[in-house]
């Protein structure tokens, strides 16, 4: 029997997402910008987090449980490095 979907899937946004944190960590590890104003409002401003995480909870919704736990560990990841981040520079 086929699987029932109720909504559309948001992998594309959830990987969208992916990428806007990718390219925020590189860019202040790289030393494009500066970390102190860049990295923490880029990551803290940025939807990216929320995004992946719903998309996280849609995805093991539809069964995809490979999907939904891969972004799922990228949005706790990316909570986690931006808390790091933001604690280590903070005095």
């Amino acid at each position: 029997m086929a699987q029932e979907h109720t909504f559309a899937t948001p992998a594309p946004a959830g990987l969208a997402a992916l990428a806007v944190a990718c390219f925020g960590f590189a860019a202040v590890f790289l030393g494009w910008v500066n970390g102190r104003r860049g990295f923490p409002s880029c990551l803290r401003g940025s939807s990216a987090r929320v995004v992946q995480y719903t998309t996280a909870v849609m995805e093991l919704k539809d069964h995809n449980i490979t999907g939904g736990n891969v972004f799922l560990f990228f949005s706790a990841f990316f909570m986690f490095g931006a808390s790091l981040s933001v604690l280590s520079k903070s005095s």
